[in-house]
């Protein structure tokens, strides 16, 4: 028997069943809400933290940088063990080699000392610097212990020198301190007016002051010394002005002699020598009377990139000549602006100390070796270096210019041979009344001869305008030289 329901209990049960149905959803929506942040808290966990997929994916990128970083500080490691094996050398690779190839490769590398000092290191010693420019030149405690850092993503890892090359710690340390060593540095010029250099840690900033763009050459010096109450240490960086280039239309004429004209080697802006010799025209050979000659169509190409240039030291205004990328033979001999100086500012040096007193035992024969004719400066150059490496006529020693000039010889330069030395200063009209102010003291050959004697070597005396020979345990400054 069906029963009818009134109007009043139809609407009490839609009432009814409309509450439930509200309870329903609140809760249903609650538990939703809950089981979201559950989700989103491990959501947020599994990408950020400890060892979520963001921090996995930073550690992995530092990772990756940092086998890079390794794989070029082996790439060198290898090379100077081979370079170090072709020379014969018996000094051993050191970290400060690996660490300046990843300087040159733009990894920040920080250093931190931990032991005695033992001297203070340049970036450089000397600086190419434009008038509006600011150059940073680094300085480096030296010592028995020390440990460098490389600098990935604002977080430090030590490079380590084993037995077997290069490592790169992928643990990152904390609380590193680095000491900052410019409350131990003084810092002062040469020419004052005109070089500014201001202390920044383990940096100075150095930069110029009343200089236009007329200045060019050495203008002086930015000296450092390091005193700590027990040391003290000094260094010196030349200051050299150069401009950018703007280049002149044109190469340069094979029908004229460019020889006086200064030169730029690879189109920088620096000029890095004088022209004494010109090939299509001949380099004077005083020794066999003759002249060394190239034809014009087998010269190389060249253009003028500055036409009004004047140096600090020639005094003279000449065109500034540069390499223009073709094919053929060299055509000029360069001789450099100024002597040759070592990282610690060293610019006098023995010929070969103890091979004095007749230890060249092949002197009879050393044409072989060396010679005085012209062309022949690099050929002398490689063969002394070699000599030297070996030992061959004695101890090494430090200040022999044999192992001063090694990675400028592999860079193409050398000491000119007797009769390229007497080219030089003969072809720039450098004599007893005019050597000094240009900047020219006693200079060394590469050249021995066999008729002089065990313990002598050629020597440009500009006293005399004349070469001569001298003792090779005596000391005199170096020229180098180089074919572009």
């Amino acid at each position: 028997m069906k029963c009818k329901l009134t109007l009043k209990e139809s609407k009490s049960n839609l009432i009814t069943h409309t509450r439930k149905n509200q309870g329903v959803t609140l809760i249903a929506l609650a538990v939703t809400i809950i089981v979201m942040l559950i989700i989103a808290g491990a959501t947020v966990s599994v990408l950020t933290g400890k060892n979520g997929i963001m921090k996995q994916s930073i550690t992995a990128k530092e990772k990756n940088a940092i086998k890079q970083a390794e794989e070029i500080a082996q790439l060198e490691y290898s090379n100077l063990k081979m370079k170090k094996e072709i020379e014969n050398a018996d000094n051993e690779i050191t970290i400060e080699e690996i660490v300046d190839k990843l300087k040159k490769e733009k990894y920040e590398i920080k250093q931190v000392f931990l032991g005695d000092a033992t001297g203070i290191k340049l970036s450089s010693n000397m600086i190419l610097i434009k008038p509006n420019d600011t150059i940073e030149l680094n300085v480096t405690l030296m010592g028995n212990n020390n440990a460098y850092y490389i600098i990935i993503n604002k977080r430090y890892y030590e490079i380590k020198l084993e037995s077997d090359g290069v490592k790169i710690n992928t643990e990152y340390t904390k609380n590193l301190i680095e000491e900052d060593i410019s409350k131990k540095l003084k810092i002062y010029t040469t020419n004052n007016e005109k070089i500014k250099a201001d202390m920044d840690k383990n940096k100075i900033k150095i930069s110029l002051k009343n200089v236009d763009n007329n200045t060019i050459g050495i203008i002086g010096r930015v000296n450092v010394q390091y005193t700590d109450g027990k040391n003290n240490f000094f260094k010196s960086c030349r200051v050299k002005v150069t401009q950018q280039i703007n280049w002149e239309e044109g190469d340069i004429s094979k029908e004229q002699s460019y020889v006086g004209c200064y030169a730029d080697i690879d189109g920088d802006g620096n000029v890095e020598g004088i022209i004494y010799a010109d090939l299509i025209f001949g380099g004077n050979d005083y020794y066999l009377n003759k002249f060394q000659k190239i034809s014009t169509e087998d010269a190389k190409e060249y253009k003028i990139s500055k036409k009004n240039y004047t140096d600090i030291q020639f005094k003279e205004e000449k065109k500034v000549i540069s390499f223009s990328n073709s094919s053929g033979k060299d055509r000029f001999y360069i001789i450099a602006l100024e002597d040759f100086e070592d990282d610690d500012n060293n610019s006098r040096f023995y010929w070969y100390k103890n091979a004095y007193e007749n230890k060249i035992y092949d002197y009879s024969l050393l044409k072989d070796v060396t010679t005085s004719y012209f062309g022949d400066g690099r050929n002398n150059t490689r063969n002394m270096i070699e000599k030297w490496e070996n030992s061959e006529y004695g101890e090494k020693d430090s200040l022999d210019i044999w192992g001063k000039i090694k990675e400028q010889y592999f860079d193409g330069w050398f000491i000119p041979s007797g009769s390229e030395n007497t080219e030089f200063y003969r072809a720039l009209n450098i004599n007893s009344s005019n050597y000094r102010e240009k900047g020219f003291y006693n200079i060394w050959s590469s050249s021995r001869d066999y008729s002089f004697g065990a313990d002598s070597a050629c020597v440009t005396y500009f006293e005399t305008s004349s070469g001569a020979w001298a003792d090779i345990n005596w000391k005199y400054a170096v020229r180098l030289n180089k074919v572009f």
